[in-house]
């Protein structure tokens, strides 16, 4: 989600959050070469603090420390910026990140507030970007939720399933079993081929928690307009109880 009160000609903020709950917050913007501008430090004073902060910057400038060539004077405002507000820099190695037709430089940076841990496999990218800035790719880790799948064996198209079934298992038509072994392989096979047949029919899912507190809030909303009774919501979030209700008043119209 943009978060569009941040975002400008020069920048673009964005807001992510994890199945887990963890708050990601993406920056992309150029900096100015006199120095990084007022802007740049509200977004830190404002939002460093409410989530992991990854910032991808072209800041012009030149530092043997992240694989340049040479040193310029804009390097020395970038590094008083880097140290006022602890950030991390996250580069990998010395590929170039500008090039053009004569020169190539490092002036495109990666830097995080927090754990820099997860960023992992920073680099830059080898193939063309169409722009005198190459691209910077990274995987950024963060946990989930282990969801538990289901299988709704009440949609499952049972005819379609008798058919597979059939096709695989015709082979057992004019089968003799005459040894343990035999038995053994057999039992074997015929638990792989249903299984696969069931799959097919009914594969597994993942239901979404939202959808599935939805659901359950307006079947108690249809229960209580029956019988008049008043029902005890769950411990959930406001929007799910929204949504429950806003798909109860559709229904009753």
């Amino acid at each position: 989600m943009v978060i569009s009160n941040y975002s400008g000609g020069d920048v673009t903020v964005a807001r992510m959050e994890s199945k887990s709950g963890r708050i990601l917050i993406f920056t992309s913007r150029y900096l100015p070469y006199e120095r990084p501008g007022h802007e740049v430090e509200e977004l830190l004073k404002d939002l460093a603090d409410k989530g992991h902060l990854i910032m991808g910057c072209d800041d012009n400038a030149h530092h043997f420390q992240w694989g340049s060539n040479d040193t310029n004077v804009r390097v020395e405002s970038i590094f008083d910026f880097i140290l006022k507000y602890n950030l991390k820099i996250c580069k990998r190695g010395n590929d170039t990140t500008f090039q053009i037709k004569d020169r190539a430089e490092v002036i495109d940076l990666n830097l995080t507030k927090k754990d820099e841990s997860l960023i992992q496999d920073w680099k830059v990218f080898p193939e063309c970007s169409f722009s005198d800035h190459r691209k910077i790719v990274f995987k950024i880790l963060v946990e989930g939720i282990h969801q538990k799948p289901h299988r709704n064996t009440k949609k499952a198209n049972l005819h379609k399933f008798m058919n597979l079934t059939i096709s695989r298992l015709h082979c057992f038509d004019n089968m003799v079993l005459t040894s343990t072994l035999d038995t053994d392989n057999s039992v074997n096979v015929i638990t792989n081929a249903l299984l696969d047949c069931l799959e097919k029919v009914s594969p597994l899912t993942y239901q979404a928690k939202l959808r599935r507190d939805s659901r359950r809030l307006y079947n108690q909303k249809r229960k209580e307009n029956r019988t008049g009774m008043p029902m005890r919501y769950p411990s959930t979030s406001t929007t799910a109880r929204s949504s429950a209700y806003l798909g109860y008043a559709s229904s009753s119209q």
